[in-house]
């Protein structure tokens, strides 16, 4: 079992799942304030929606789609409270029609002042050092090797880039790609060549780097972007070699129990990315998935079990377990080993 610094992942990421009353919805029950949350509705398509303390409430960016902020006052995600969010329908059935169901998963940031360093000094942000994940709103300058310092204390492995001014595609960073190729969140797209997203340049534990990519920095557009950094026992970005073995599909060790997964196929085009949590599966072998790119429903074919130390599939489709088929990960979850490095037990 994995040692970690965070005792109760709780604290800093959560599912608030609700069903919709066509009117305002409090979703409660977290141990924090949310300073991220994205809302989907399992039971119709709707879009994907982002909310975060940082463009404020009301201002929503969509994963299945290269538009900008939308701005809709009064509905969405209209409070980011002590325990959750507040959630009010309005006019737009999308985030709380009577009878739907929804999801949203939530992440505490929480520091807001004090980050210095850099050539993009962000306009705002807000970080967290123990779960090192920050949220940066910044301005491009369009210069080729321009850096933002993250203040996470960490490198991040992870990192989701969206132009909050303007239509362009989500533009992804993952460790396992590399800083010379990106994905897109808005596409079953596979990974490709893009020196101009990060300048080829990997993030280290003070800066990120930019290119100049329209999708990253050009110069006096508004930007966004969500860092993620591996801690032991509670986020992991990773990749794993499919077999097409059903019933002996690969395991894949993250170092704590999964609650939250969101992968992709990335060496080729044509699969959906995949968004499970262990809320919705309630147990082994069920196959509650959502797809980010996509508005679809919530789908019921990605059949997976989590462990205390990881994840196996139990199909053997291309989408996520293809032979020799490359995938990526970002898993958030909770170790059985605190910070005074002993497991629990059950009796």
């Amino acid at each position: 079992m994995a040692y970690t610094t965070i005792n109760k992942s709780t604290n800093f990421f959560d599912t608030g799942h609700y069903t919709g009353n066509g009117g305002t919805i409090n979703v409660t029950g977290m141990n924090f304030r949310p300073d991220l949350s994205w809302l989907k509705c399992r039971s119709i398509a709707y879009h994907h929606r982002l909310y975060d303390a940082i463009r404020g409430v009301g201002v929503s960016l969509r994963t299945n789609s290269s538009l900008g902020d939308t701005t809709n006052a009064g509905e969405g995600v209209t409070a980011f409270n002590s325990d959750g969010i507040t959630v009010i329908q309005g006019s737009n059935t999308e985030y709380g029609n009577n009878g739907e169901t929804y999801a949203s998963w939530n992440w505490k940031a929480g520091t807001t002042s004090g980050l210095s360093g850099g050539t993009i000094t962000p306009s705002s942000y807000s970080i967290n050092t123990t779960s090192k994940f920050g949220i940066y709103k910044y301005t491009g300058n369009g210069t080729n090797g321009a850096t933002i310092a993250h203040g996470l204390g960490a490198t991040p492995t992870f990192m989701i880039f969206k132009k909050t001014s303007g239509t362009d595609d989500w533009k992804v960073y993952h460790k396992s790609i590399g800083a010379a190729k990106s994905i897109r969140l808005d596409s079953n797209d596979g990974e490709s060549s893009d020196s101009t997203l990060l300048n080829s340049t990997a993030p280290t534990s003070t800066l990120i780097t930019l290119g100049t990519s329209s999708a990253i920095n050009t110069n006096g557009e508004t930007y966004i972007c969500y860092a993620f950094c591996d801690v032991e026992g509670y986020c992991k970005a990773g990749s794993y070699i499919g077999n097409a073995a059903a019933t002996n599909s690969p395991f894949v060790y993250c170092g704590f129990k999964p609650k939250l997964l969101l992968g992709k196929r990335s060496d080729a085009a044509g699969q959906n990315w995949f968004l499970i949590d262990a809320t919705r599966q309630e147990y082994n072998n069920k196959g509650n998935v959502l797809y980010p790119e996509v508005t679809t429903a919530e789908g019921t074919t990605y059949y997976i079990d989590f462990f205390s130390n990881g994840w196996r599939w139990n199909v053997a489709g291309s989408g996520e377990n293809g032979s020799g088929n490359t995938y990526i990960f970002m898993a958030i979850g909770q170790t059985m080993v605190g910070t005074n490095n002993v497991p629990a037990t059950a009796r």
